[in-house]
């Protein structure tokens, strides 16, 4: 073997190494040889460093997108159930009112009869704010007189 072929043979072996060498470092990418890739792969990797964050804020929001209204439906859920559960007490209620038995009819008699109708009128009326307070003043006696007569009623 000649020396020019020996040197031949070490230079692609030092370039083939040089090659693996700058893939293995630049993590698999492809190695840029002129100054134009270079900077296409430097724009690359700075438009990944600046919009990866962005990504991540929309996996966030895709995810609420669909987990706010999942959370709102299980509160209507829990919400429906509860009025369901009131109106159907209130239907019982209203059954056993509509159809009493005998303790119930006794009760619902008794605070009929213990009811009253009370009719308000002028002359059972001792203070008024209707007038002003120096007309008041004059009819401090008559209103005297007239709960004095009310105490001895009662």
């Amino acid at each position: 073997m000649s020396s020019s072929s020996t040197c031949r043979a070490w230079i692609v072996a030092a370039s083939v190494g040089a090659v693996e060498a700058l893939k293995d470092q630049d993590e698999g990418d492809v190695l840029y040889v002129f100054s134009w890739d270079y900077r296409m792969k430097l724009t690359a990797k700075s438009f990944r460093v600046r919009f990866e964050p962005l990504v991540e804020k929309t996996k966030i929001y895709a995810g609420s997108y669909f987990a706010i209204p999942l959370i709102r439906w299980f509160f209507i859920l829990r919400k429906n159930a509860k009025i369901e559960k009131r109106n159907k007490a209130r239907e019982q209620s209203a059954q056993a009112l509509e159809l009493p038995d005998l303790s119930l009819w006794r009760k619902l008699i008794s605070a009929r009869d213990m009811a009253q109708k009370i009719v308000i009128v002028q002359d059972c009326i001792i203070y008024s704010t209707d007038k002003d307070l120096f007309e008041q003043d004059y009819e401090a006696k008559e209103w005297d007189r007239r709960f004095g007569e009310i105490e001895k009623s009662e």
